[in-house]
């Protein structure tokens, strides 16, 4: 249905005099009167996303409201076509849609994990120009969330949205992510290292210059006394060798000891289930 729906948003994009007819006909099986099945829903929705992206939808303002509706759709691929849809209709007018998917990232709970998959989407697919306005109106919310959520797949999606924002702007946004590296809380701890393996995820060089002198006090967490610190340091390790080798070839010395004292079997760590009367590690 992806396909489809960027097949649509293609041919729209390039006659756009069919715009307004192609947004009501697929406007009208988001709203709550629609009998439309599963399959049409998820499918106007991901039309309405791609549309979105670069055609301001508030002179109907309703359209982005249903949208948000479908978040507490019982279909799990409603809930994810609404977030999708949700985010690149939000890019087509960030001042007047952004601030309600925040509001409701910080709001309600039991859609923070899809309003965060909304704002990735806006951070993803939204232009530097559109970004750097929103930037610090992005990056508290996303930082909090990341931080305040003990759900690691909440964490996850926050941590990627704020490593796509330092790489916009990293001038700005490296030093704050480095502050936090010796935080008292893991979770903080968690987050910078899941950003920064995000941000080694863009191999353009263009801020290499300013994460080089940084890059061995980030993995050095691989030292942490968290786990979850150090499996994600261990994991954004292997990223840099991947995309930014130059970054990490000198430090090897001083990396490879850690690296390798992770491979001892640790007692400690090894969990045992019981399962009638047997038990398995």
């Amino acid at each position: 249905m992806m396909n489809v729906a960027k097949c649509v948003g293609e041919v729209v994009r390039s006659q756009q005099g069919v715009a307004a007819g192609t947004i009501a006909e697929y406007s009208r099986y988001i709203k709550k009167s629609s009998k439309a099945n599963v399959s049409t829903v998820v499918l106007s929705l991901l039309i309405l996303g791609e549309l979105g992206r670069f055609i301001d939808m508030s002179p109907q303002h309703d359209i982005f409201n249903n949208v948000i509706e479908h978040f507490s759709a019982s279909e799990e691929g409603v809930r994810t076509a609404a977030a999708f849809s949700a985010g690149n209709i939000a890019i087509g007018n960030l001042h007047q849609f952004l601030p309600a998917i925040l509001r409701i990232s910080e709001s309600d709970p039991s859609k923070r994990l899809l309003s965060l998959h909304a704002l990735k989407e806006v951070v993803t697919h939204g232009s530097h120009g559109q970004l750097e306005p929103v930037a610090d109106q992005l990056w508290i919310p996303l930082f909090r969330n990341s931080t305040s959520d003990t759900e690691e797949s909440t964490r996850n999606v926050a941590a990627s949205c704020l490593g796509k924002l330092t790489t916009t702007q990293p001038s700005r946004y490296l030093p704050q992510l480095h502050t936090h590296i010796r935080d008292e809380s893991p979770a903080v701890r968690a987050t910078v290292i899941s950003a920064i393996r995000y941000t080694f995820a863009d191999s353009t060089p263009s801020y290499d210059e300013l994460l080089a002198p940084l890059v061995m006090d980030f993995l050095g967490l691989m030292k942490d006394s968290d786990l979850t610190v150090r499996r994600l340091a261990l994991s954004a390790l292997n990223s840099a060798a991947r995309t930014k080798p130059h970054l990490v070839r000198d430090h090897l010395p001083a990396l490879l000891p850690i690296l390798y004292s992770e491979t001892v079997v640790k007692p400690d760590l090894i969990r045992t289930v019981q399962m009638g009367p047997w038990q398995h590690k």
